[in-house]
């Protein structure tokens, strides 16, 4: 077997999404569980919901702590960024969830998968969202290449 998942499991996993899902996710290799999520339950899960925004598609970064901001001149350079965020929570066995402005859903991974599939997670859609379940810094990609790395600014100030 080649290690990519078939059209049954793929079915059983991902059901109603199974024709919007990124070519990357039909061809990942059965190497552990996806998890997806509809809107509403996953900004819940996320905490996307704490951070204020700027525009539909864009936090407002002036209300907001962010620890990083870089300027990517292409996909590979948006990757590297998005890797080295996620690369702390690989030991930790972290899970980090997937948030794409289109009509994808949110997928939930391991961080390793995050950091093995940046490039393919990244090209899947111009803007997202990427939170590392539990805690640590969200890290939002911007269509233009922008990447932020930021927390949500305490809602009791």
């Amino acid at each position: 077997m080649d290690g990519t998942l078939s059209d049954a499991e793929l079915r059983r996993r991902y059901g109603r999404w199974l024709q919007g899902l990124p070519e990357f996710l039909r061809l990942m290799p059965a190497e552990g569980t996806v998890e997806l999520f509809d809107d509403s339950a996953g900004r819940e899960l996320t905490g996307l919901r704490l951070f204020t925004p700027a525009s539909s598609a864009e936090i407002d970064w002036e209300v907001h702590a962010f620890l990083a901001q870089h300027s990517a001149s292409g996909d590979d350079e948006v990757a590297a960024h998005v890797a080295s965020a996620m690369a702390p929570h690989v030991a930790e066995n972290r899970r980090v969830a997937v948030v794409w402005t289109t009509s994808l859903p949110i997928a939930v991974f391991s961080a390793e998968q995050v950091v093995r599939h940046a490039l393919d997670i990244v090209t899947a859609s111009g803007t997202l969202w990427l939170q590392p379940l539990g805690g640590g810094a969200l890290v939002e990609v911007q269509a233009d290449g922008r990447v932020t790395t930021g927390v949500a600014a305490d809602p009791r100030r």
